[in-house]
């Protein structure tokens, strides 16, 4: 990137949030079962060379060394944890290059859709769709290190999509697509088992509204499907993550909500889905992993 011209900006995941609770927690477990992959696999690797030491011309049994070396691999990829020191260490290299740094206070994505909603990015380099639902307006997805392709969506031209059936999302709002995006299933909420992009796009059509559309699943249970009892406050408390959370202003050089200001009916709890508050210096430390704030706004660019 830095060869063509390219100015990266790399943002970093910060403190857990509360309300990713339930990811976390998977993620965990997944990272355990890799582990154990991992191991066995290992073993397996160990096994098969021990056999090669007596046969080293069979071509099968290298091959099989290969796969095995392959899927051991994988499972070692999905076994680590990446700590704060991590992070840390990988800022400071990256700074070393002259590359743009900076670990957000909670979620990167917020702090990207922050970024990217103030103009100061051109646009956001993600291997998360989860970013679509922060309303960013240019996203580039799965790039190709080799050869330098990538997927870009324009959130100006959201209303174009259609669905493999026909269905159009040329009526929605910025706020329906937000609540789709949760219906499907997000970080913040599991979606309910038997509700996939046909019919949550084909009920917020129908409907205009996530809270509608809970209580037409709740009252008609179409082809058997169960809303937990709970679900619909916690359908608030995603929106309302995905809306206020808590992100570092480079400009104000302290944290502020993605979006302000914050209703006054929201019965939940802010700090679970925002992230708690941090004074200016606690948080520019933060942020900055420890080392002095740049002395000007790398943003400048803009306004």
């Amino acid at each position: 990137m830095l060869d063509h011209g390219v100015r990266p900006f790399v943002v970093f995941d910060g403190k857990p949030l509360v309300a990713k609770g339930g990811t976390s927690t998977k993620r965990q477990a997944i990272r355990k079962q890799a582990t154990d992959d991992m191991e066995k696999h290992l073993d397996e690797v160990r096994e098969l060379e021990l056999q090669a030491q007596s046969n080293p011309s069979d071509t099968q049994l290298q091959y099989e060394i290969g796969a095995a070396r392959q899927r051991m691999e994988r499972s070692a990829q999905h076994s680590i944890s990446v700590t704060q020191p991590m992070v840390e260490r990988v800022m400071a290299a990256l700074r070393a290059m002259g590359v743009e740094v900076l670990r957000s206070p909670y979620e990167a994505d917020a702090q990207l859709a922050f970024l990217a909603r103030h103009r100061k990015v051109d646009a956001v380099l993600t291997e998360d769709s989860d970013l679509i639902a922060y309303a960013c307006p240019c996203v580039l997805l799965k790039l190709d290190r080799h050869s330098g392709r990538v997927q870009r969506l324009n959130w100006a031209d959201i209303q174009s999509v259609k669905t493999s059936t026909g269905l159009s999302l040329k009526s929605f709002t910025d706020a329906m697509f937000l609540e789709l995006c949760i219906l499907m299933g997000c970080d913040y909420l599991e979606s309910v088992k038997g509700v996939g992009l046909q019919t949550a796009v084909k009920l917020m059509i129908k409907l205009g509204h996530g809270q509608r559309v809970i209580q037409h699943l709740k009252v008609n249970k179409p082809n058997g499907i169960r809303v937990p009892p709970d679900y619909s406050q916690r359908f608030l408390e995603a929106r309302f993550t995905f809306h206020h959370q808590r992100v570092w202003s480079p400009l104000k050089r302290g944290i502020v909500h993605l979006v302000e200001p914050l209703p006054e009916d929201f019965e939940g709890d802010v700090d679970a889905c925002c992230g708690p508050p941090m004074d200016d210096d606690a948080a520019a430390k933060w942020v900055h992993a420890g080392v002095p704030p740049p002395a000007h706004d790398p943003f400048s660019r803009a306004a």
